[in-house]
């Protein structure tokens, strides 16, 4: 736990990765997205008899809830998600006057998850239930290894910020539901005390999902995370081969 934590935090401070912003930027008018949130969900006839409906349950236990700073750990933790979704996003790194734009697309099924990232660097990464995979954009050879502790979270570029949560140095700043774009969504932000960075997450109501992010260090945002498009639905086949063809191991 400790261990991915120093990581995250050295990424941050190198490489630029991860997490959330002051409260007061994004709770008001959300003025600063670039982009519109917007969230496709399966309709009725899409959703077998033998399939929870994911956006009913979630929206029904949240208007049962009076959301708190000290139970919004609790409530995240009990929203469902989808085993399947297609999601795109733009992720932005700070480098203090400058700023970096990836776009980041990325398909998930259950442990599979391939990502598909433009802007500065053009690459494709795949992760499976085992292994890891890596290449350029247009290029057959590719790299091939162990998926150890990588996560959907890691070749997204986005926060784990369910195992950030959980840290003992997470100080819960405050909490609230919110619409954004017309999308019911939880804002909560949070301090950890070990670093000093202030962090904001925006979570889908409706899908239980991370939509936007951001970090700020000693007042200045350092890292964001904006969601366009987030569909629940089945990746398309041939989604998760690899650039020669062949089927990942």
């Amino acid at each position: 736990m400790h261990r991915k934590r120093d990581v995250i935090s050295i990424a941050v401070i190198g490489v630029i990765v991860i997490a959330g912003i002051l409260a007061v930027v994004l709770i008001p008018t959300f003025s600063n997205r670039n982009e519109t949130l917007r969230i496709v969900l399966p309709n009725q006839g899409q959703i077998g008899a033998d399939k929870v409906d994911i956006s009913r349950e979630n929206r029904s236990y949240a208007s049962k809830v009076e959301l708190t700073p000290d139970n919004v750990r609790q409530v995240l933790a009990t929203l469902m998600t989808p085993d399947e979704y297609i999601k795109s996003a733009a992720v932005t790194f700070y480098y203090g006057e400058s700023s970096s734009v990836m776009s980041v697309r990325s398909w998930v099924s259950g442990l599979n998850c391939r990502c598909s990232v433009s802007g500065t660097a053009e690459k494709e990464k795949l992760l499976t239930e085992r292994s890891y995979y890596c290449w350029d954009k247009g290029e057959r050879r590719y790299y091939a290894g162990p998926r150890g502790e990588k996560d959907i979270e890691d070749i997204s570029l986005t926060p784990d910020w369910r195992e950030l949560l959980s840290a003992d140095t997470a100080q819960i700043l405050s909490a609230e539901f919110a619409n954004v774009d017309q999308n019911p969504v939880i804002i909560m932000t949070w301090r950890d005390s070990e670093t000093g960075g202030e962090w904001s997450f925006t979570v889908s109501i409706d899908v239980g999902l991370l939509v936007s992010a951001s970090l700020s260090e000693e007042g200045k945002t350092v890292y964001s995370m904006e969601t366009s498009v987030l569909e629940v639905t089945s990746p398309p086949d041939g989604t998760f081969t690899l650039p020669d063809g062949s089927a990942p191991y």
